[in-house]
């Protein structure tokens, strides 16, 4: 993260350097030499050069600042025309042709300056650095030579010395926003950050618009983890400039990191509107609204991407994860079947479609796909579990139970294998070793709520252990507050315990959270019944039928016990 803050840095110090030294040449451009310094030929064919110069036509320019040099051998000429080569490209020219000057005129400080920025150009910081200490030499209040050659000091590494030249600077000019910016600048490089906050201060005092100064201010508080004033400096950014998109991205990354994801959407669809051509910007507005489940929203900027990007596999997973979960199955396998196709070792893939069968409950689809990843991979302990569900859900419990057992061999420590392992044989209607399972997961973590809860409940179901159960339960509770089947195993256990008005209360609770499961219904009738209120207790009993699909063994169950009544 250090270094990423550091390129943004980097950055800006060569924009500002770029756009100083700019300003720094238009001085010189602009400067005409007296009629005095020039013959009447080559003032003529100066002016017609120099005029081409100004429209931007400076092949034409070129042409016509070397006719003028024909007539007079100048170094105000030789470094005009070296200017234009630059613009055109002749780099090889240009550095060949300002060496020959600087080496005719040794004290000619535009050549000088040139040669050095041609010097640094190519690499050659130390001849670059050597040529402005020249400069300095001959004119020791040149604040632009000073400047870069702080700034030289800089990209060699050699910030002491590169302070120290600022520090010449700022003692005869305090004001100077440039010096400030560097000195802040290679504070932070150096992790001083409140020193750095300090220079960059001193700019907003002198100059409170100061673009740069606002904007590294917001880098410096997000790395010291103030994100309220990193966010403050990054908007003060954007209303100086709307258009920075610099800024937008930072505080987009920012809002992201402070799980701020519907600012960190509105920053990003404020950008798209900008570059509505970013790709990247669609690809991430798409990944953060599959996130906030805005689904429809997801697949459309995901389909944007892909549009642009066919071979994008990672935004095509995403689509079919996000098409999935608006049960849109067909789209969402055959987005998925390109990616696996793509990428036939992508295990997220594989699993990804292996969950849209498992959802349209195709579970031997689900089993195959689950069976090819083992296939080429068994790093993931995820692949053993989910396998073993799909092979209870068909009941073919002897092929889950030989899946556990491997992972267990591989994963010996996984809460996951042991708890799934415990599903198991409560289905196989084990309870010992179902007990055992669950024992071995609160093992390896005391805090697993639903191990506790499913603990917990077999005891309450089997009238046993009751206040050990009402233990497991209520710490199950405290780890997840708002589990509307936690809730019910609460409920559950105080009717075993007969205390039935306690009972009615958490299970009335638990249906305020899971309004159509037909156990909870079931318990709740069972309870109405204990407090003799048989016509409460029948609708409740009639309310978990409607749901009893959901249950194996529950509609045989209940429809006895409402039968026991009517039958009277």
């Amino acid at each position: 993260m250090y270094k990423r803050f550091c390129g943004v840095f980097l950055i800006l110090v060569f924009f500002i350097i770029y756009n100083t030294s700019s300003l720094a040449d238009d001085k010189v451009k602009t400067k005409t030499p007296p009629s005095t310094v020039l013959s009447h030929m080559a003032m003529f064919y100066f002016m017609l050069g120099y005029e081409a110069e100004l429209k931007g036509e400076w092949e034409e320019s070129l042409r016509f600042y070397t006719d003028a040099r024909q007539f007079d051998n100048d170094p105000y000429l030789d470094t005009r025309i070296v200017n234009m080569l630059i613009k055109t490209g002749k780099m090889e020219e240009a550095l060949s042709l300002a060496e020959q000057t600087v080496e005719k005129n040794p004290d000619y400080i535009p050549a000088l300056k040139t040669l050095a920025d041609l010097y640094n150009a190519n690499k050659k910081t130390d001849d670059a650095i050597r040529l402005f200490n020249k400069i300095l030499t001959i004119d020791p209040s040149n604040k632009d030579a000073r400047l870069h050659l702080g700034v030289l000091y800089i990209g060699k590494d050699e910030k002491d010395k590169s302070l120290e030249v600022f520090d010449t600077i700022l003692k005869e000019e305090p004001d100077n926003i440039m010096a400030l910016f560097y000195r802040g600048s290679i504070f932070f490089e150096e992790k001083q950050y409140d020193k750095s906050i300090a220079e960059f201060t001193k700019i907003l005092d002198i100059n409170p618009y100061y673009e740069p100064a606002i904007f590294n201010l917001g880098i410096i508080n997000e790395v010291n983890g103030d994100l309220k004033s990193a966010e403050m400096y990054y908007k003060r950014v954007i209303e100086l400039n709307p258009h920075n998109i610099t800024a937008k991205e930072r505080l987009a990354r920012l809002y992201v990191s402070d799980k701020s994801f519907d600012k960190a959407i509105k920053t990003l669809e404020e950008m798209s509107l900008d570059m509505p051509k970013n790709i990247d910007l669609h690809k991430r507005l798409g990944l953060l609204y599959l996130q906030q489940k805005r689904y429809d929203e997801a697949i459309s900027q995901l389909r944007i991407v892909l549009q642009a990007r066919p071979d994008d596999n990672f935004s095509r997973q995403y689509l079919g994860i996000a098409l999935s979960e608006i049960n849109r199955y067909k789209e969402a396998e055959d987005e998925l079947k390109k990616v696996v196709s793509a990428e036939p070792k992508n295990i997220n893939a594989f699993m990804s479609l292996a969950n849209v069968y498992a959802k349209q409950k195709r579970h031997k689809e689900a089993i195959e796909i689950y069976e090819e990843v083992l296939s080429f991979s068994k790093e993931s302990v995820e692949v053993f579990v989910l396998l073993a569900i799909e092979y209870i859900e068909i009941k073919d419990f002897a092929s889950a139970e030989k899946t556990l057992k491997t992972a267990e061999g591989l994963f010996p420590d996984n809460e996951d294998v042991y708890f799934q392992s415990a599903v198991l044989y409560e289905k196989k209607k084990d309870f010992d070793r179902m007990v055992d399972y669950l024992k071995k997961t609160l093992s390896i973590n005391p805090n697993h709520a639903d191990a506790l809860n499913f603990l917990g409940y077999s005891y309450a179901d089997k009238g046993i252990n009751l206040d050990e159960a009402l233990d497991l339960i209520q710490k199950a509770l405290k780890i997840k507050p708002k589990s509307g089947y936690i809730i019910d195993s609460l409920g559950w256990v105080y009717f075993r315990l007969g205390r039935y008005e306690d009972a009615l209360i958490q299970l009335q609770k638990a249906l305020e959270y899971v309004g159509d499961d037909p156990v909870i219904f079931e318990h709740l009738g069972d309870v109405y019944e204990k407090l003799d209120k048989i016509d409460k207790a029948i609708e409740s009993w009639k309310k978990s039928l409607n749901y009893h699909e959901k249950e194996e063994g529950l509609k045989e169950r209940v429809e006895d016990k409402i039968r026991k009544y009517l039958q009277k």
